[in-house]
C-alpha cells in the first residue's frame, strides 16, 4: 500500500523473512536450476463471475487473507535447499563459532572445527524460494478437495463443492467464497480447518478494487445496464425485423423513476442487488505517477473520452509549456518523443485497471500498448488523452446488477469488429464482451480489445475473425463455470450486427469471399459446426445495442461515447440518480 497518501486506512507497512534467490548455487557454485513449476491464480473473469454467483437471490459474497500462506506449507522435492544462517541469527551463548580471518591473514579456530559457514535446510516455503508459489497452492488444493471442493475444469484455483453449493476461487493467498447464506460460516470453518485464515469478512478490496454491494429498484439504470437485448434471428427472406424502444421512451421510463423514487424512498419495482467495482484511488495513484514522469509543466485538461480526433490536429492536446527543461531532456535522447522512455511505465500501470474494472480504457491502452517500441508524436497525444480522460472521470464506476432466480439466466456475447482501423498495418481490432442477462440481469463478466493479425478485405471478414476470437477464448470457457455453479446447459446468446456475417455463420460458406485464406476459411468453418448445437443462439443486433462496440472503434464524440459505456455497465458515479439511495437500502439475505 506504498502507493497510498499518509494517513490512507490501506497504507499499512509490512515485513517478512524473505529467501534471497539471486544468490543461489548448486554443490559446486553454479547457478542452481529449480522445477519452478509456477503457480496459477484466478483469473479476473472468475472473480467476476464469483461476484455474480454471490449476488443471486438467499446468496452472499465474503473474502479472507491466509496468514504468512507460503510457510504453512512445506518445501517439498527430491533436492534440499539449504540456507545459509545470519551471523545475527546464531546462538547467542556462544557455543557455535565459525573460524575467522584475522587482519594478519591468520585463520582463527572455530569451537566447531572445519565449520565456515553456518547452514540448515529449509522446510518451509519461505517467500522468494522459486518453488514456494507451487508448493503453497498444492497445499492449499489439497486441503480443500479433503473437505469436499472439486477443481473446476479449465478454470484453475476455482473450486465448486456440491453439497453445500459453495463457490470457491483463490488469488493466491486471497480466498473470496460466494453461495447460500446459511452454508458460509460452517464451510469456512471447514476450510479453516487446515488453512491459518483471518475471520472472513462482506466483499470489499479485493485485487486491489472496492467491492461495494448495494440494492435499488430493477430499472434504475434501465438505460445503463439493458437485460434482454432486442435483438432477433434474421430470416432468410429478411422480412423479419427488430423492433427497439425509443430514447424519448426511454428517457420517460427513467423520470418516472427518479419521481416515484423521491416520493417513497422505499417504494420501488422489483429489487435488484447491484455491485458497484470501484478503483478510484488506483487511477489516481495512476495519474500521479503520468504528473512525476512527464515533462515538467505538463497540464491535465478536461476531456470526456479518451480518444484524440484524428481529423483535428490541435497544439493544445499535449497542454504544456515548452521550457529549458523540457528541451534539455529532449536533447539527452535525441531523436526520442516528450512521452516514449516513460509510456511503458505508465501503460501497464493503467491497463491493470482497464483489465479489472474500467473497460472504458482497454481500447486506447491495448493500442498505445502495441506502439512502445515504435513511438510516435502521435502517440505522445493519445497517451496524453488518455490520462487527461482518466483524471476527468475518477468518479467512473463499473456496475452489474442481479434480479433474477438462476433459472431465468442466460450468457449474453457481443462481438464486433472495426474495418481496417489501424492506419499502418490496415488491420481490423476485435471487440469481445461477455455479461449474465436475464430480465432484470445484466452482469459484466469479461471485455476484449484485440487487434487482429490478418488483413481482412471487408467487414465482414473481420467480423469473422472476432466472432471466432469471442466464442474461443469468452464463450467456451465461460459455460466449463456456468454449466457449475448453476446446475444446468447454461446457453449463450451470441449477438451480431452484420447481417452479412450472419448469413455466413449459417451458411458455412459465401460465393463472393472465394478468396479467403486459411486464417479466415478454418475460422470461418469452426464457427458454422458450432453454431450447428444447440448451445449457441445466434442473433441480429443492431449497431446501437452492439456492447462490444467500444472495443473496436474510436469514439470522438462525448455523447456517443457515454453511450457506448452505458452498455458494458460504465456511468459515472455523479450521474447515477440512484445514488442517493442505494445506501439506504442494504441487503438482506432473509428477504431474497
Amino acid at each position: 500500500g506504498s502507493e497510498f497518501p499518509l494517513g490512507h486506512p490501506d497504507r499499512k507497512y509490512k515485513g517478512r523473512c524473505v529467501f534471497q534467490g539471486n544468490r543461489v548455487t548448486d554443490e559446486h557454485y553454479m547457478d542452481a536450476i529449480f522445477q519452478n513449476d509456477g503457480s496459477a491464480p484466478v483469473t479476473m473473469q472468475a472473480a467476476k463471475i464469483c461476484d455474480f454467483y454471490g449476488l443471486l437471490p438467499g446468496h452472499t459474497i465474503q473474502q479472507c487473507d491466509a496468514d504468512q500462506a507460503y510457510t504453512q506449507s512445506k518445501l517439498g522435492g527430491d533436492i534440499k535447499t539449504w540456507c545459509e544462517i545470519p551471523d545475527e541469527r546464531w546462538p547467542k551463548d556462544g557455543s557455535f563459532e565459525r573460524d575467522t580471518i584475522r587482519k594478519d591473514g591468520t585463520i582463527r579456530k572455530g569451537l566447531v572445527k572445519g565449520i565456515h559457514k553456518a547452514v540448515c535446510p529449509m522446510d518451509l516455503s519461505l517467500y522468494g524460494h522459486p518453488d514456494a508459489g507451487t508448493y503453497w497452492e498444492r497445499h492449499c488444493d489439497a486441503h480443500l478437495q479433503t473437505i469436499g471442493f472439486k477443481p473446476i475444469k479449465n478454470w484453475l484455483s476455482a473450486y465448486w463443492n456440491q453439497e453445500s453449493k459453495m463457490f470457491l476461487i483463490v488469488y493466491v493467498d486471497d480466498f473470496k467464497m460466494s453461495g447460500p447464506a446459511e452454508k458460509m460460516d460452517s464451510t469456512w470453518a471447514m476450510i479453516r480447518q487446515g488453512i491459518t485464515t483471518d475471520k472472513p469478512e462482506k466483499a470489499g478490496k479485493f485485487l486491489g478494487c472496492n467491492h461495494n454491494e448495494f440494492q435499488a429498484p430493477a430499472d434504475a439504470f434501465a438505460d445503463t445496464l439493458p437485460g434482454y437485448v432486442t435483438g432477433i434471428r434474421v430470416m432468410p427472406d429478411g422480412e423479419t425485423k427488430p423492433t427497439f424502444v425509443t430514447k424519448a421512451d426511454l428517457k420517460k421510463q427513467q423520470s418516472n423513476i427518479s419521481t416515484e423514487l423521491d416520493k417513497d424512498n422505499t417504494k420501488s419495482p422489483q429489487s435488484c442487488r447491484y455491485m458497484e467495482y470501484d478503483m478510484e484511488d488506483f487511477f489516481k495513484s495512476c495519474v500521479e505517477r503520468y504528473i512525476e514522469l512527464a515533462p515538467k509543466g505538463t497540464r491535465l485538461r478536461q476531456a470526456e473520452t479518451p480518444f484524440v480526433d484524428e481529423s483535428v490536429i490541435s497544439p493544445g492536446d499535449f497542454a504544456h509549456p515548452d521550457s529549458t527543461e523540457r528541451e534539455k531532456a529532449l536533447a539527452e535522447q535525441e531523436g526520442a518523443k516528450d512521452l516514449g522512455p516513460i509510456a511503458i511505465k505508465c501503460l501497464m500501470k493503467v491497463l491493470y485497471g482497464a483489465r479489472m474494472a474500467r473497460y472504458d480504457l482497454l481500447r486506447p491502452c491495448n493500442f498505445l500498448a502495441s506502439k512502445v517500441t515504435k513511438w510516435d508524436k502521435n502517440c505522445d497525444r493519445r497517451l496524453h488523452r488518455m490520462m487527461c480522460y482518466i483524471n476527468t472521470t475518477l468518479d467512473m464506476r463499473m456496475i452489474g446488477k442481479v434480479g433474477d432466480d438462476a433459472e431465468s439466466l442466460f450468457a449474453a456475447l457481443f462481438s464486433d469488429a472495426d474495418f481496417a482501423g489501424c492506419s499502418e498495418t490496415l488491420r481490423s481490432t476485435s471487440g469481445i464482451f461477455l455479461k449474465m442477462s436475464g430480465p432484470n440481469t445484466s452482469y459484466p463478466i469479461g471485455g476484449c480489445s484485440k487487434k487482429q493479425t490478418a488483413v481482412s478485405h471487408s467487414t465482414p471478414e473481420a467480423e469473422i475473425i472476432a466472432a471466432e476470437l469471442g466464442l474461443r477464448q469468452e464463450g467456451l470457457p465461460a459455460l466449463d463455470l456456468l454449466d457449475v455453479i448453476l446446475d444446468r446447459t447454461v446457453t449463450i446468446k451470441f449477438y451480431e450486427d452484420n447481417q452479412a456475417t450472419i448469413r455466413m455463420l449459417e451458411s458455412g460458406k459465401n460465393p463472393t469471399l472465394r478468396h479467403l485464406g486459411r486464417t479466415h476459411k478454418v475460422d470461418l468453418a469452426w464457427l458454422f459446426e458450432a453454431f450447428k448445437g444447440e448451445r449457441y443462439d445466434l442473433r441480429y443486433c443492431t449497431s446501437e445495442e452492439q456492447a462490444a462496440d467500444i472495443f473496436t472503434k474510436h469514439f470522438s464524440n462525448p455523447d456517443k461515447f457515454a453511450h457506448a459505456c452505458r452498455m458494458i455497465g460504465h456511468i459515472n458515479k455523479k450521474k447515477l440518480f440512484t445514488t442517493r439511495n442505494k445506501n439506504s437500502i442494504p441487503y438482506d439475505s432473509n428477504r431474497a
